[in-house]
């Protein structure tokens, strides 16, 4: 297999990787790293706006679920959820997307880990087939709608990143063990993560307590998320790591204990990336792929 796209200084490097045979761990951040666009906040956007979350929960609405939202702020997303339910239209839907989302930026302005956490509710009161179901339809959608580029949608389009498909078959021809750590849903990453020719047990994310069959708001520690997403992967392998590959700030533990670090570059003029360079990553741009 042919690796594109890669500056010539990593391709060298994954080249040569290709005949390490000793100790060959690679691991993967998901959402803008194998993927333009975030699946979990993709799926997130799709049950909203089909109105399938279970709002008409009780727990959905527990204030310990809201991380010091201001109560009027929760009951006017009540409010709008249940006159919804009784007469739903496309201008009402979206005042209820943008006033979730409008919360959702207000929680991340002060902890973006708090605020991943928080959307743990919209992924809840479902069986792990029905999250994976509603995985799939909504990343087939977004698929879509990327391919028509469509610039009334860009919160939710989604491709795949060529050039990250193409390293993780050149890693697994060779008999890599390879991980995707995310702090999306682990259930609904996993629903889709046959399009990399990896099984489910190869992701690690964000899982939710199961009680009678049914994914509960809660979340079982620890959270793939910064010194988290480490603490994971020590729970399936201590091997070390000689490959990672992340985007954010959330991934720099990951990358400090690689041996080759990769950061993918977003954004030319990012805080993060200039993070990234202090601390000697490897800097790949997919941005114009």
């Amino acid at each position: 297999m042919i690796l594109r796209k890669w500056n010539p200084q990593i391709q060298e490097i994954l080249i040569k990787l290709k005949e390490h045979k000793q100790n060959s761990l690679a691991v993967f951040d998901f959402d803008h790293t194998l993927i333009y666009g975030d699946q979990g906040f993709n799926l997130m956007n799709y049950l909203i706006e089909n109105l399938y979350i279970k709002a008409d929960e009780e727990w959905f609405w527990d204030e310990k679920h809201w991380y010091n939202v201001p109560g009027e702020k929760i009951r006017k997303i009540k409010d709008l959820f249940f006159s919804l339910k009784k007469n739903p239209t496309k201008e009402h839907i979206k005042a209820l997307l943008t006033e979730i989302f409008q919360v959702y930026d207000q929680i991340e302005n002060q902890n973006q880990e708090i605020a991943y956490r928080w959307t743990k509710i919209f992924f809840a009161g479902y069986k792990e087939e029905e999250l994976e179901k509603h995985s799939v339809q909504s990343f087939e959608q977004a698929m879509r709608v990327y391919s028509k580029n469509d610039p009334s949608n860009q919160e939710t389009q989604i491709a795949i990143h060529t050039a990250l498909h193409d390293l993780i078959q050149y890693l697994n021809s060779s008999g890599w063990e390879i991980y995707i750590i995310t702090a999306s849903p682990e259930v609904a990453i996993r629903a889709i993560i046959h399009h990399w020719g990896l099984k489910k047990s190869q992701v690690l994310g964000m899982k939710l307590q199961i009680k009678k069959n049914y994914l509960q708001p809660e979340i079982i520690e620890p959270y793939p998320y910064g010194k988290g997403k480490w603490e994971r992967l020590r729970q399936v392998t201590h091997k070390p790591i000689i490959l990672a590959v992340g985007d954010s700030r959330s991934d720099f533990d990951l990358l400090e204990n690689a041996e080759y670090p990769v950061f993918i570059n977003r954004n030319q003029n990012s805080n993060v990336l200039k993070e990234a360079e202090k601390k000697g990553f490897f800097i790949q741009s997919l941005v114009n792929e």
